[in-house]
């Protein structure tokens, strides 16, 4: 009987135990320096507008001061509310309990 079979399973779960704390080590070291990047990024890019006075693009989507559509803004003093607008009635027909 050789000395090192009650300790192999344990060198082989310590060496699978190192690996995933390696792994799981440089993964963490990756994402905190991709946020940081990230922000420095995004801050740098807002003090830089801000600085030239540049604004953000536009958004797709309806504009807030004039979005053509009426209705859409809300009504100005001295102007009668906008009416809700109403679903479509079901025509009158013959009813089922005759």
């Amino acid at each position: 009987m050789d000395g090192y079979g009650d300790f192999t399973g344990l060198g082989v779960g310590i060496i699978i135990l190192m690996m995933v704390l390696y792994l799981g080590t440089l993964a963490l070291a990756l994402w905190v320096g991709y946020v940081i990047q990230r922000t420095a990024v995004k801050n740098g890019m807002l003090r830089a507008m801000q600085e030239s006075g540049m604004t953000f693009a536009p958004r797709p989507g309806p504009q807030y001061p004039g979005s053509g559509r009426p209705g859409a803004q809300p009504p100005y003093p001295g102007q009668p509310p906008v009416p809700p607008a109403t679903p479509p009635q079901a025509p009158p027909g013959l009813s089922s309990n005759d």
